[in-house]
């Protein structure tokens, strides 16, 4: 069994030499399942990129860190360190409730791995694999897969034309409208036809007309509705939505969002660095099991309900 984790750049380097040989954690649910004999990848913060995997060579378990760390070192200075620095990252309370681990530890790899998750061209994987320290992974989709991967990929062509206007970025979306009429069977004599039909009946685009609105004397369904299709909605409400609603639990821990929201706000990708994240995670987590003990949330629940807080007091200070 393989186990994710994250590391911050200092620990996840003291591996990477091998000067750190046994990660220390609490003895939650998720390490709770570990092994000997099981395998880890380590991330390294902030971007998630460099990987290390690691095997599980030994586990050692107690009631507290301190105790733990006295069965391991011998010198009091070291164990003194380690002690202050541990409880930068868990709360006294946390201990109390779970224990601790310590998981020893041998390097087995160290890789940068950039997930994609997205439909390529076909010769892609080849020309990957063809360059040296490169090596892809990939899987051939199915139908359904394939038309649901062909209807992003053609919106992301579509904007990649929108941005560059090139002859480069219309022949990509032409390719990929052709493999869409490939998967439907569809004839590009059949598609002319129906162009054809259309034209005659409502023209094509080349006078340049831009429609800006439709005065009527009476209210108009068959207008609205066409008017609210999702498609012709902006804004990020709707794309957050629709994200939300058809975002599997499975799919949504796969999902780097620090990455992703960091494209819109450039801070999520360079706080880690300034802030003493420890110091203010040893609160939040205060913050969080209050929540969970005064009124039975989840931790889960508890999170989420600290994010609305943190959110409409931001909202009420603008």
């Amino acid at each position: 069994m393989i186990y994710k984790m994250k590391l911050n750049e200092e620990p996840f380097e003291k591996i990477k030499n091998g000067t750190k040989t046994i990660e220390f954690r609490i003895y939650d649910k998720k390490r709770q399942q570990i092994k000997i004999g099981d395998q880890i990848e380590f991330s390294k913060l902030p971007d998630l990129y460099e990987k290390l995997v690691v095997d599980v060579v030994e586990l050692y378990r107690d009631n507290s860190f301190e105790n733990l760390f006295r069965k391991l070192y011998t010198d009091e200075d070291e164990i003194n360190k380690k002690i202050k620095s541990i409880y930068k990252h868990y709360s006294p309370e946390e201990e109390k409730e779970y224990g601790v681990l310590g998981i020893k530890i041998n390097l087995v790899s160290n890789i940068f791995r950039y997930t994609y998750n997205k439909l390529v061209r076909d010769k892609i994987p080849e020309n990957i694999d063809s360059e040296k320290g490169r090596k892809s992974h990939y899987r051939i989709l199915n139908d359904n897969e394939y038309i649901t991967e062909l209807n992003k990929k053609i919106l992301e062509e579509a904007n990649e034309f929108i941005e560059e206007n090139s002859i480069e970025e219309l022949g990509d979306l032409m390719e990929v409208i052709y493999a869409i009429m490939e998967l439907k069977n569809y004839k590009i004599e059949e598609v002319h036809r129906v162009m054809k039909m259309k034209a005659e009946k409502k023209g094509a685009f080349r006078n340049k007309i831009y429609l800006e609105y439709i005065d009527e004397n009476s209210k108009n369904i068959k207008e609205e509705k066409e008017l609210n299709k999702k498609f012709r909605k902006s804004g990020i409400s709707q794309e957050m939505e629709e994200t939300i609603k058809n975002t599997s639990e499975e799919k949504e821990s796969k999902i780097n969002w620090t990455n992703a929201w960091s494209k819109k706000y450039p801070i999520l990708a360079t706080y880690q660095n300034e802030v003493d994240i420890p110091q203010y995670a040893f609160e939040i987590r205060k913050i969080l099991n209050n929540l969970t003990k005064e009124y039975g949330f989840n931790e889960l629940d508890s999170m989420l309900v600290l994010k609305d807080i943190l959110y409409h007091i931001w909202k009420d200070k603008k």
